[in-house]
């Protein structure tokens, strides 16, 4: 699933930008739930399984962040990193509320009716969205941030800011990116997806390492959160390599044999900042250093460059553990990963002058 994502992000992107949010994410959810629905027939053949995640990943791709960041740098400037992390913490709540509820479908029903509890969560999104949701203020008669002013009317409107996918990829800034993002997924899933093994391989009962991982999932609510309200007042690259360091500490303490339990659950907690933080800062540098004009499918290629990394991760931690034995090799790699993956923050540079910016006072450092 997450290699198809990687595949697709980019072409959902570019129908973001081309169609704009809502005419992509309504019919997305539809075809997102009836497929989940379908799980209901599956079978005991295993490429009919494959066949289904396959399915998942290309009706969901339209559903991901990317469609919902494009709305909120379309409505918000001045505390676009606040905004991004109230938005993004959704998906924080969701993983708190959905494992439980489908644990309970299961235990009641059976999985194949899961799948239709998992559906009905889906649809029930759509008119809510349906109502609510415009793609750009100026539907509204609005300008970004509320501003009624008039030198904000009379401001080019900030979708028209920024370079084209062609001119964006070809500037280093936008690889130093991609470089450090693919890293973050690697980590981001490699070490959530085996956490709880890992705990119970320190010697943790199993309902201690679950509560460890609960635990990095309220994290990740708040690391969303700080993240974005440090976005808006400070540099933002300096404010990833800040927030990054959590898990680059909490993968050392636990490849050095953190066992007790106060100091797992601190790693989990660190372990679930940097989790939290990953994607507003992808959404907000991309915002920054590009601008708007094809936010959607830069976007795209970067987040499938994270889904890359997010189906390397796993397979890398289950493959060190099952050839050596112990997760500690696994550990220490994706520690010195992700701490040299930090580095090309600090090579970013200055927000640049956009073009068609008419204040570029705006999109600079202090």
């Amino acid at each position: 699933m997450s290699l198809c994502v990687a595949a697709l992000a980019p072409v959902a992107g570019t129908l973001i930008d081309r169609y704009g949010p809502r005419r992509v994410l309504l019919p997305s959810i539809v075809l997102f739930s009836a497929t989940m629905a379908a799980m209901w027939f599956l079978t005991a053949e295993l490429w009919h399984f494959y066949l289904m995640c396959v399915l998942i990943a290309v009706t969901a791709v339209c559903t991901a962040p990317a469609t919902y960041a494009r709305v909120v740098v379309n409505w918000f400037d001045r505390r676009r990193g606040l905004a991004l992390g109230v938005a993004l913490t959704g998906i924080g709540v969701g993983a708190a509320i959905v494992p439980p509820l489908v644990q309970a479908a299961v235990a009641n029903w059976g999985w194949r009716a899961a799948y239709l509890v998992l559906a009905g969560c889906v649809l029930a999104t759509l008119p809510v969205l349906a109502l609510v949701l415009r793609d750009d203020p100026r539907e509204m008669g609005l300008a970004p941030d509320n501003d009624r002013s008039a030198a904000a009317a009379a401001r080019k409107h900030p979708s028209t800011i920024g370079w084209l996918a062609s001119q964006a990829i070809r500037r280093p800034v936008f690889w130093l990116m991609v470089f450090s993002f693919t890293i973050f997924g690697a980590y981001t899933l490699g070490v959530v997806v085996h956490l709880v093994p890992l705990l119970i391989d320190r010697g943790l009962d199993r309902s201690t390492a679950a509560l460890a991982a609960s635990s990095l999932g309220f994290a990740l609510i708040a690391g969303r959160l700080v993240a974005g309200y440090l976005l808006d007042r400070l540099f933002a690259p300096h404010v990833v390599v800040g927030v990054m360091l959590a898990p680059v500490m909490a993968m050392a303490a636990l490849a050095m044999g953190a066992s007790s339990t106060p100091v797992v659950f601190a790693c989990a907690i660190l372990l679930g900042i940097g989790l939290g933080a990953e994607l507003d800062f992808m959404s907000y540098l991309l915002s920054r250093y590009f601008g708007l004009r094809a936010y959607a499918q830069l976007y795209g290629y970067m987040y499938g460059v994270f889904a890359l990394g997010s189906a390397i991760g796993p397979l890398f931690m289950g493959y060190v553990y099952q050839s050596q034995g112990t997760y500690v090799p696994a550990l220490w790699t994706l520690c010195g990963l992700t701490a040299v993956a930090l580095l090309p923050f600090l090579m970013l540079g200055p927000y640049p002058t956009l073009p068609g910016a008419e204040d570029s006072a705006a999109h600079k450092t202090e």
